[in-house]
């Protein structure tokens, strides 16, 4: 099977969000330049394809903190020192960054990360909690997104939150997806933001129901950025337990999850088929020895439009799988999916990763710190940089990758920000920190150039003479 799913395509799509904005401002103003020209003629409308330039300019979302205390990291993949805006509207501070210094801001509500000139280009950033340990990585604002295995009950419920960083107004459209097919959410449909603002939307008081759910949000109109907080309440058995949910951008045919917790608890995977005709999904256990099917698993077929849910706490915690760092789902159309963890007073989530082809960064709490990694499409290497959270450098090794097993590599556990650069490979890898929980933080690619479409003005002597002839 291809080792080029739709994570790449994703990818892609990321790096376009530049363009998109770009091509948003100046297709108005071409237009109606042709329009005042009298027309447009065949020697004139044959553009070419945009050209890339570098980045000036990046703007990434971070969720809402779990609770006080959780902070917004922010530091840069790059050459280039600066300053950043953090937070929203009046209430945003400037931080200085650079390669050797990481910032932080204190800001319970979701807030927006801005940087222009050379900064834009290695902008990172993400929402880290310490007790009990989390991470958010803050993501640019997208077209889609995908949540799967959200909840709307008593038990397990979710709050979508969409965050919208411009000045003008956004709206977005959320689907939802059952274990029954889709759900009528009309509620969700048409969703304004107002410039500058958020909307926070409780699943549980919108559409309650008991079974896991998928949601695709689209922007149909501006920029959102659009995160999940994911809450289990066991009833009358301890305090509710909440996690940031990642999404995912585009359904999947192969899918890795990296990420596992340690310690008793539920482990519930959970894949959403948007498609129109059934998948069947192999789960493969991914270890660094190997990628293997277990016997005793059967395939998971999931109905069109449906989602489903499997526990897969037994094989996890199998001899077969005892040094798994996580599962690889191979499908016969395109799904998304999730791996939740309910794990010793904890929650954590393995989202789908992408694929990794330049260098990448994250930000994360501090613990007992490991660097994960799957999916090689050929055998290669990894670099590998961990800095601490006043930008020192604490580690640079390099780790050998290959087709069909995992790596997993100790990093120090004071580590706040850590770099992976492949090479003669594509990798898809995630930090795994381990104390007061467990904490995941995927890797995933930094948008780093823009697009500039191929602009050019009419002629005057063409538009007098379709005019004369008009």
């Amino acid at each position: 099977m291809s080792h080029n799913p739709a994570g790449r395509r994703t990818a892609t799509r990321r790096g376009r969000l530049e363009a998109t904005a770009v091509l948003a401002v100046l297709a108005p103003v071409v237009t109606g330049s042709l329009l005042l020209l009298g027309g447009t003629d065949a020697a004139t409308t044959d553009l070419g394809a945009p050209e890339q330039t570098t980045l000036r300019s990046a703007t990434l979302g971070c969720p809402e903190g779990r609770k006080d205390g959780d902070r917004v990291l922010v530091a840069t993949d790059d050459e280039a020192s600066g300053e950043v805006r953090v937070g929203r509207g009046a209430d945003a501070v400037s931080l200085e960054v650079g390669p050797e210094q990481v910032a932080a801001a204190s800001a319970r509500g979701p807030v927006t990360v801005r940087a222009e000139g050379d900064l834009a280009p290695g902008l990172v950033a993400g929402r880290i909690g310490g007790s009990p340990l989390g991470a958010a990585q803050c993501t640019s604002p997208s077209a889609e997104t995908w949540f799967t295995g959200v909840g709307a009950g008593p038990e397990h419920s979710s709050v979508l939150e969409l965050v919208n960083p411009g000045g003008g107004r956004a709206v977005a459209d959320v689907s939802v997806l059952g274990s029954d097919g889709p759900v009528d959410a009309d509620q969700l449909l048409g969703v304004v933001v107002p410039g500058g603002d958020r909307v926070r939307l409780d699943l549980a008081a919108l559409l309650p129901r008991t079974d896991d759910l998928a949601l695709q949000v689209v922007t149909t109109r501006g920029r959102v950025s659009a995160s999940v907080l994911d809450v289990v309440d066991r009833i009358g058995s301890g305090p509710a337990i909440r996690d940031w949910l990642p999404g995912q951008g585009e359904p999947q045919r192969r899918t890795t999850l990296l990420g596992l917790a340690d310690g008793p608890g539920a482990r519930t995977l959970v894949i959403a088929n948007p498609g129109e005709s059934e998948a069947v999904t192999q789960v493969r256990v991914v270890t660094p020895g190997s990628t293997f099917a277990p016997r005793d698993l059967d395939d998971v077929r999931v109905p069109p439009q449906s989602v489903v849910r499997v526990s897969v706490g037994a094989l996890l915690g199998s001899d077969a799988a005892k040094d798994a760092i996580g599962l690889e789902l191979d499908s016969s159309a395109p799904v998304t999916a999730s791996l939740r963890q309910a794990v010793d007073g904890d929650l954590t989530h393995a989202a789908p990763l992408e694929r990794i082809e330049d260098s990448s960064a994250v930000l994360v709490p501090r613990g007992a710190t490991r660097l994960v990694l799957a999916d090689a499409d050929a055998t290669g290497s990894v670099r590998v940089v961990a800095r601490d959270d006043r930008g020192r450098e604490l580690a640079d090794r390099t780790v050998k990758v290959e087709r069909g097993r995992g790596a997993s590599v100790g990093l120090p556990d004071t580590a706040a920000f850590v770099s992976v650069t492949p090479s003669g490979t594509s990798v898809r890898g995630a930090v795994v920190v381990s104390g007061d929980g467990t904490a995941v933080a995927g890797f995933a690619p930094l948008v780093r150039a823009g697009l500039v479409p191929d602009v050019r003005p009419g002629l005057p002597e063409q538009a007098g003479a379709q005019s004369s002839g008009s």
